[in-house]
């Protein structure tokens, strides 16, 4: 039996103290005190079992010390005070200090555990804790100090409509505040720290909803610091984190797990992040292991992510969203600068107006390795001084395919992309990159990309397999170089088209170098546009006069092809060959013509041989 240091054998049995109570007070419910001396019991499952008797009952725990070799075994309608000084030591490794248990027919209810310290080993067998309620309902553990556990030191196991309110949780080696399979519980104003130390990437969370079935939980104004791993791990549907501060995490802040036995077949559903402050995370020192956490990791279908603020995830993206139909909306992720801001691995997302400074890669990616990642919105976002940790590698946003994926149908829309810095230069304001599969049908449209100075590559930069992107009415501004574009499209072959900034003379519209993925080059220059033309060089427009090509020089049209043929009101100059170097009429094929400058005449092949106007072989 659990026992305090300082015994005390009272005069009159447990029953006479419950009836005398009741008597002077008038009550069913019997009002205990627990203590060392003077008290109507000096063990406090004694005090439990009397109140029991009674059919439930307050127990005040007198300030002292309090050892146990067993677990208190708490019911139904039992309130425990522990007073200011009222410690209870757990001696005994993989046993709980408080016990409730019930069944799944007939759960435990209205237990109160309040105040005081409760203490648990840390070492030794698996198992234990400080407090563990088992098939439990409407019940509180409210301003308790626990410390320490094997397991974990406050565990919901099948345990509903219960909080866990204004505790101090530390030291526990797997966990500190564990629910399995336990629904529409708060958490909430709890201190959680020092889980699972040192920070050696073992297994540790903060909060812990485990194993599947844990829905509709709030867990709200915590502040969590110092975790061995997770700071939060969701294993269910429908639960809420909000305004917790967590930081010093081993692994990721807030982590939304697809494992767990219970895990439904189409994945997990419905939680939502709101206001949550998560910094200084992926600190595990176990390299192996703590490599490559988000602070912020969402894995499961439809979450909802607002308001939340990160930063400073040590190399280690600010928030993942991995997980189809997310909202993310109003987030803010500054001085990450091992990493990126913002990334989206999947689809049908809504990202609307979060806001991305000072980040080491790119600020906002939209990013497909091996998969299909398509319908994704991309709305009212703001990146600035993105790419801070090298030189000319990352990009303010950036649409990007690689190693077998798809990248398509996504809309990305009234954006900015800021860059302040002079140092390093960086990539693009915006990217289309393609080494994968398929980038197609993006729409990249009204966005605001400001300040790529001299020296760095561009503003935006499109390397799409086909013209099927659309990106128009882009606002590019603050460059002031005309070898570095504000404007570059890449189309699967190679081709290239930029917009360039060329000082006082307006902008410059051109195709360079016909340069393929591969590296092979063709033409120079094919066409070329500036504010000094008084007309353009080459169109292409089937609405004007019915001519699908015309070239003008100086205003005056040239040449032209219509639904009727070609017209050309400037000479045509053919090639010249002697006879000697003609090349072969059947690699040329049938209708070349060339001029042969030995015979004087033009000639033309008819696929093996050459010809004069006559017909006459020649």
């Amino acid at each position: 039996m659990a026992q305090l240091l300082t015994n005390r054998t009272t005069a009159n049995t447990a029953a006479e103290h419950v009836a005398d109570h009741n008597e002077a007070h008038g009550r069913i419910n019997a009002n205990i005190t627990v203590g060392p001396t003077g008290e109507m019991y000096s063990t406090i499952q004694a005090a439990v079992n009397a109140a029991n008797t009674a059919g439930g009952g307050h127990i005040k725990v007198r300030q002292g010390t309090y050892n146990l070799t067993s677990s208190v075994t708490l019911y139904s309608n039992i309130e425990i005070h522990l007073e200011r000084g009222a410690v209870v030591n757990q001696t005994v490794a993989g046993v709980a200090a408080f016990a409730a248990t019930g069944t799944a027919t007939v759960p435990l209810s209205n237990i109160t555990l309040r105040g005081g310290k409760v203490t648990a080993p840390i070492t030794g067998a698996a198992g234990g804790t400080c407090i563990a309620f088992n098939n439990v309902k409407d019940s509180i553990v409210d301003r308790v100090e626990t410390i320490g556990g094997t397991l974990t030191t406050i565990s919901f196991t099948d345990t509903n409509r219960s909080h866990v309110k204004w505790c101090a949780v530390s030291e526990g080696q797997l966990c500190g505040i564990r629910l399995k399979g336990s629904s529409y519980n708060n958490l909430v104003g709890n201190h959680i720290f020092d889980i699972g130390l040192p920070l050696d990437g073992s297994v540790a969370q903060a909060v812990y909803l485990w194993d599947g079935l844990n829905d509709y939980n709030l867990i709200a104004h915590n502040h969590i610091e110092n975790i061995d791993q997770s700071g939060i791990r969701i294993e269910g549907n429908h639960n809420r984190t909000e305004a917790n501060d967590i930081h010093h995490f081993g692994f990721e802040g807030i982590y939304e797990s697809i494992l767990g036995v219970n895990a439904p077949a189409n994945g997990y559903i419905g939680n939502i992040h709101v206001e949550n402050k998560v910094y200084d995370g992926n600190l595990s020192v176990d390299t192996a292991l703590g490599g490559g956490h988000p602070a912020i990791w969402i894995q499961h279908n439809g979450s909802t992510v607002i308001g939340n603020k990160c930063g400073n995830n040590n190399n280690a993206d600010a928030i993942v969203i991995a997980g189809p139909r997310a909202v993310v909306v109003g987030n803010s992720v500054r001085d990450n600068v091992g990493a990126a801001g913002i990334k989206v691995t999947s689809s049908y997302n809504t990202v609307l107006g979060n806001k991305v400074d000072d980040v080491g890669t790119h600020g906002l990616w939209l990013s497909a390795t091996n998969a299909t990642v398509q319908g994704n919105t991309l709305i009212g976002n703001s990146v600035t001084n993105a790419g801070r940790l090298t030189t000319n590698t990352y990009s303010g946003i950036r649409l990007s395919a690689s190693t077998g994926g798809t990248l398509q149908r996504n809309t990305v829309t009234g954006n900015s992309s800021i860059d302040n810095q002079t140092t390093p230069t960086h990539k693009y304001g915006l990217e289309l990159s393609n080494a994968g599969v398929l980038v197609d049908n993006n729409i990249v449209s009204g966005n605001t990309i400001v300040g790529w100075v001299t020296g760095e590559t561009a503003g935006v930069t499109t390397q799409a397999n086909y013209w099927t992107n659309t990106t128009s009415a882009n606002v590019i501004a603050g460059s002031s170089s005309t070898t570095n574009p504000v404007l570059e499209l890449i189309s699967k072959f190679g081709y290239k088209w930029t917009l360039n900034a060329s000082g006082g003379n307006g902008l410059n519209l051109q195709t360079t170098t016909f340069q393929s993925l591969s590296g092979s080059s063709g033409l120079a220059r094919f066409a070329h546009l500036n504010a000094t033309d008084t007309a353009p060089v080459i169109v292409v427009d089937n609405r004007s006069a019915g001519k699908s090509i015309y070239i003008n020089n100086n205003g005056a049209e040239k040449f032209s092809v219509a639904a009727d043929g070609a017209t050309s009101t400037a000479s045509v100059k053919t090639t010249a060959y002697a006879t000697a170097s003609r090349p072969s009429a059947t690699t040329l094929g049938v209708g070349t013509r060339i001029y042969d400058s030995t015979l004087n005449k033009p000639i033309w092949s008819d696929g093996s041989a050459w010809r004069d106007a006559a017909g006459a072989a020649v």
